[in-house]
């Protein structure tokens, strides 16, 4: 049996971007080291330091994912660095919660678990060194039976360390997760570059802004890829299945007059249908107007889509300055996610909006 724990590839769309659905997913950086994860870990140039027992079979290995068996090919296990920045803030912990639930039952039903009972997932803080880290095991069921995956994410100088097992079932889980923290593994897995805290507002350097975004919203790491006039923000889960993003965009040479709604409506339409040159199916834009009484044109795009045959969709708040400069804020989100939740994070972020 293979087992691929999905890793989110994201890819920028003409100002916008959106998750590719496929059997294996990774995420693509600006700029991809040379050396192995594995040989990563094992410097501890990864963030974290582990060195896997010799004996498992490696599946699969780049410079941001390792896919390993043991060598009684009864786990699989995968590790993998995202540039995601997770929010451990104890003031969002039951909107961590929240997001955590959510999106576990979306992965059960994914893999076919629709009609099952599953058990409640155990979700824990803890502190890997002195660093606060997220333990979270959950029950699913795949084609071959009931089995349970078992997720440590750490928060590294790079982004997100993200290490899973499939076990066969949760008491393993968290028995091998905990195994993975003490001296039996090796030296034991020890953080070597942690990741540090940040809290809003956040200035967004490529589109020329400030903003506080809703809670648990965090800045990309610096290497991920943007276009020259994008920002990009997510406000992650279960690594990188399930993450929402927000994007901060300026359109490129574009000035309205502030209340041009007709020209505002045509680059909202202009840059939805552009996606279709990326591979997206089936674009359905439904415009909506927008009335805030701060002296700009503002107007709501909400965009789904089709990506590798899954439901996609964006809401894209777009708004013309008072200097005639046109902007977009965009919630992206898994279709599981309310269209209420990504419109009310959009607006969230557009009045916290300062100019640089």
């Amino acid at each position: 049996m293979e087992f691929v724990l999905a890793i989110a590839g994201i890819v920028l769309l003409g100002g916008g971007f959106w998750f590719l659905r496929s059997r294996y997913r990774r995420v693509m950086r600006a700029d991809q080291p040379s050396a192995p994860l594995i040989q990563r870990l094992d410097s501890g140039e990864a963030g974290v330091r582990w060195t896997p027992p010799a004996t498992w079979g490696v599946q699969a290995s780049d410079s941001s994912l390792l896919r390993m068996v043991t060598d009684d090919g009864d786990e699989f296990w995968q590790v993998a660095l995202l540039p995601y920045r997770l929010d451990l803030d104890p003031r969002t912990d039951e909107l961590l919660r929240e997001d955590l639930l959510a999106e576990v039952r979306a992965q059960q039903q994914a893999a076919g678990g629709r009609r099952r009972q599953h058990d409640a997932p155990h979700i824990e803080r803890l502190e890997v060194g002195a660093l606060a880290s997220l333990r979270v095991v959950y029950p699913i069921t795949l084609d071959d039976g009931a089995r349970a995956v078992g997720q440590l994410l750490i928060p590294v100088a790079g982004g997100l360390c993200d290490i899973s097992v499939l076990a066969k079932d949760m008491a393993r889980a968290e028995e091998r997760l905990r195994w993975l923290l003490s001296a039996e593994a090796g030296a034991g897995l020890t953080v070597t570059r942690p990741g540090v805290a940040s809290a809003p507002p956040f200035e967004l350097s490529w589109a020329g802004c400030r903003v506080s975004p809703p809670p648990r919203y965090l800045p990309m790491a610096p290497d991920f890829p943007r276009s020259e006039t994008m920002d990009v923000l997510s406000r992650v889960t279960l690594g990188s299945e399930g993450v929402r993003m927000l994007d901060v965009y300026r359109v490129p040479g574009a000035e309205l007059e502030v209340d041009d709604r007709e020209g505002l409506e045509q680059i909202a339409r202009d840059n939805a249908e552009s996606w279709a040159d990326e591979g997206a199916g089936r674009i359905r834009c439904r415009l909506r107007a927008i009335h805030l009484d701060d002296g700009r044109t503002h107007l709501g795009n909400h965009v789904s889509f089709d990506a590798h045959g899954s439901a996609m969709q964006t809401y894209a708040h777009w708004f013309i300055d008072r200097d005639g400069a046109v902007f977009r804020v965009g919630a992206h989100g898994p279709a599981h996610v309310p269209l209420d939740e990504l419109i009310a994070d959009a607006r969230t972020t557009v009045e916290g909006f300062r100019r640089l």
